[in-house]
């Protein structure tokens, strides 16, 4: 349904031994279906997405890098949809989950992936964002793969709190005892 194509449509088959070894190969042409004649999707994504980097304290370095997906949606339902960003190498992921109870028409979601982590790992991108859409009984209904523009690591805001030597301690003994008590 969702190539909005009417058939025939062409299956093109092949046969394996269970050591992969190529048996048989064929081509099969099903009746002239239409494609509105086949199930409709519950919700989709619509390309394209979009990207927008966020300076909530306007200090020149990123504080959020968003991803604003753009859905489809026929048939009412709870929804999440699910998105995790790594860089080109995996040292670094981050996964965003937004869920909603969604009528039908055209909405969207945004996605937020923190700054700070891409910076501390030295993650630059662009990076690979894989989003999935799951219904209401948790079931994966479509997905959409997407692909950053270039980022420095260094572009992003450093975490919000980092400790600072030099580090004191004392005890205390609160009751007279000759004993710490904290």
């Amino acid at each position: 349904y969702n190539g909005f194509v009417d058939g025939p449509y062409y299956a093109h088959i092949t046969l394996k031994s269970e050591y992969g070894t190529v048996l048989s190969v064929g081509t099969y042409a099903t009746a002239a279906y239409k494609y509105a004649d086949f199930q409709h999707y519950a919700i989709r994504f619509v390309s394209p997405a979009s990207e927008k980097t966020v300076d909530n304290d306007t200090d020149g370095l990123y504080d959020w890098l968003t991803l604003t997906l753009t859905l489809d949606v026929t048939t009412e339902d709870n929804y999440v949809v699910s998105s995790r960003l790594v860089d080109q190498t995996y040292k670094i992921r981050e996964d965003w989950r937004t869920a909603a109870h969604l009528l039908p028409g055209r909405t969207s979601v945004t996605q937020y992936f923190l700054g700070y982590p891409l910076r501390l790992a030295n993650a630059s991108g662009p990076y690979l964002v894989t989003n999935d859409i799951y219904d209401g009984r948790g079931v994966q209904v479509d997905f959409l793969l997407y692909t950053t523009a270039a980022y420095s690591s260094s572009s992003f805001e450093g975490p919000p709190v980092t400790l600072a030597p030099p580090h004191s301690e004392w005890a205390l003994d609160t009751d007279g005892d000759g004993l710490y008590s904290a």
